[in-house]
């Protein structure tokens, strides 16, 4: 395991690590904004409201996307309301450039199943056929996975 504490340290990480390996599971963002700028230390108590300027932090997924290489499966995750799911998964998979999503329903935040979707740039969609348990559900993604890689 390595611990990293900002989304600069995770990009680093993904920098070195994956040229190396043959399949990338992004399965959460570490967060989409960051401070514009770090605060020393802890902040003085004040009275009143305080603001707080944001900026978007590096694409992750995308960028690992952009350094792939032909024989490497690079796999993200796209949590959107179910109303809109594939949708929302389908427009992330093409604008990310991976070779696979993973459609997962925001409802599944705070359940212990879930019903999500393996989705290819090609037009399949992979389903387990219901609701599972999460780690009944990361089994089955790990062999579908798998599989798309060794079809690659």
């Amino acid at each position: 395991m390595i611990r990293f504490r900002r989304t600069h340290d995770l990009q680093e990480l993904i920098r070195n690590h994956w040229p190396a390996h043959d399949i990338l599971i992004m399965a959460a963002a570490v967060c989409d904004f960051m401070p514009a700028s770090e605060m020393p230390g802890k902040g003085p108590r004040r009275s009143g409201p305080v603001s707080l300027d944001l900026i978007p932090t590096p694409d992750l997924l995308q960028e690992a996307a952009s350094t792939s290489r032909s024989d490497q499966t690079l796999i993200g995750f796209a949590l959107e309301a179910s109303s809109e799911l594939e949708q929302k998964a389908r427009e992330k998979l093409k604008r990310k450039g991976v070779h696979a999503i993973v459609a997962n329903p925001l409802d599944t935040m705070d359940s212990d199943t879930i019903d999500g979707l393996l989705l290819l740039p090609d037009g399949p969609s992979h389903a387990p056929g219901g609701p599972l348990p999460k780690e009944a559900f990361a089994a089955w993604l790990i062999d579908r996975i798998l599989e798309l890689h060794a079809e690659r």
